[in-house]
């Protein structure tokens, strides 16, 4: 049968002395209403990659299904990339600096041995926000460490102490999280506002605080990693990404949310770091 629109629809058959309904529940075509590029905007070093999700929205606002391009800057300045997915056109904008100007850290994936409370939770030190903070039990040798995503060349580091900083800290760095060298430490911290330099090549950067200034525990509002390259050798133009899959859409308080790497966005593109809390 074919039916004019959608709804419930009433289908009775007879034979002989015998009747029989069904009803049936037609649903109304899905059709992509727009599209979405996670995340709209980014500001990325030279020579470096970025993955981005285009998303189809359907009249229902809801993400249908995904389309993944990686973009690599090749030139300093502002950069519209367009996407083509399900017959559609999105663009997102790149801010492409020397690597010098950019930090490495911000919006990453960050790790810890553990935080005071949900105000002091460890994404707090790669937000970009010096009103927020990452604060550690109140312990020594507690670590806070930021996933780069990508092997990088690393050359200076930069971290905004809270009242409660560390006296005594190292940084180490890891090509993948198991082994870890050594390439900065400190028995006479400050405090405030320090910057560093350090000689690595990794992608984890993890601070260890081993001794603390007051009772309470170690506290920073940001840590800042710079660097002058990729490890790998650079390409141009739009790539095919053949890392893992680590994005995934949920549903939480009734909204639709898509995870990239460990960061949550809403399906128009907006960052949310505590979407599920």
């Amino acid at each position: 049968m074919t039916y004019p629109n959608d709804g419930l629809f009433t289908e009775t058959r007879t034979v002989g002395d015998c009747s029989a309904s069904l009803t049936i529940v037609v649903l109304e075509t899905e059709q992509t209403d727009s599209i979405v590029v996670i995340p709209t905007e980014v500001t990325m070093p030279l020579g470096d990659t970025q993955l981005f999700l285009i998303c189809p929205i359907n009249q229902f606002g809801i993400a249908v299904d995904t389309c993944r391009e990686t973009f690599r800057a090749t030139q300093i300045g502002d950069t519209t990339v367009e996407f083509d997915c399900f017959t559609m056109t999105a663009s997102a904008l790149a801010h492409v600096l020397p690597y010098s100007a950019v930090n490495l850290a911000l919006h990453k994936p960050t790790a810890t041995s553990g935080y005071e409370n949900v105000g002091t939770k460890p994404e707090n030190a790669t937000d970009g926000d010096l009103n927020t903070r990452w604060g550690s039990r109140f312990l020594d040798d507690e670590w806070l460490e930021v996933d780069l995503e990508h092997c990088y060349i690393l050359d200076s580091m930069r971290i905004y102490w809270e009242a409660a900083y560390a006296t005594s800290y190292e940084i180490f760095v890891s090509q993948d999280a198991i082994t870890y060298e050594s390439v900065y430490s400190t028995a006479a911290g400050k405090g405030g506002v320090v910057c560093f330099p350090i000689t690595a090549s990794g992608r984890y950067v993890k601070l260890v605080c081993h001794a603390r200034s007051t009772g309470y525990g170690s506290s920073l509002y940001e840590m800042e990693v710079y660097g002058s390259g990729r490890c790998d050798s650079p390409e141009t133009g739009l790539i095919n990404d053949q890392s893992p899959m680590t994005n995934y859409k949920f549903l939480y308080n009734g909204q639709i949310y898509i995870s990239r790497n460990g960061i949550i966005y809403t399906v128009d593109g907006r960052m949310c770091l505590h979407a599920q809390e």
